[in-house]
């Protein structure tokens, strides 16, 4: 288990997070005039076409896990926005895990988990991602399988 000062990090996203950031800036960069226009003209179809930018980018930012830390009895969940959910451990969990997802070409591997957290947003986890310990993080989000 983890000291209650140092971290333990348990979970690196790597690279690809920049790549899903850059796609969020884009989204929002093409919904802010949507917005803007929609609120000064009062033109309410600015701003319904600017929702399907937003709505998903604001979710993903706030749910995708780029860094796991386990600190004490809390992990520390930084998110594709770049905020950081302390969460209680015993909150979090139980997951659920996929692993092919489906494309225009047919299935694709895309190992992933959504994973509870009691009184609060998922945690979105890209199990392609860099994890130290595989079994302590399918313990740890209390994933049925790894």
């Amino acid at each position: 288990m983890a000291s209650p000062r140092q971290p333990d990090t348990v979970y690196r996203y790597g690279r690809a997070a920049w790549v899903w950031r850059g796609l969020i800036g884009l989204a929002v960069a093409l919904a802010v005039p949507l917005v803007a226009v929609g609120l000064r003209d009062g033109v309410a179809t600015a701003l319904l076409v600017a929702l399907p930018l937003l709505a998903p980018s604001a979710f993903f930012a706030g749910v995708l896990a780029v860094r796991i830390d386990e600190v004490g009895d809390h992990l520390h969940v930084q998110t594709l926005g770049g905020w950081t959910r302390r969460l209680p451990a015993r909150d979090v969990g139980p997951g659920r895990v996929r692993d092919v997802a489906q494309g225009d070409a047919g299935p694709i591997d895309a190992p992933r988990a959504f994973v509870r957290v009691r009184g609060g947003l998922p945690i979105y986890v890209d199990l392609l991602a860099e994890i130290p310990d595989r079994s302590r993080l399918v313990r740890l989000l209390r994933l049925g399988r790894s």
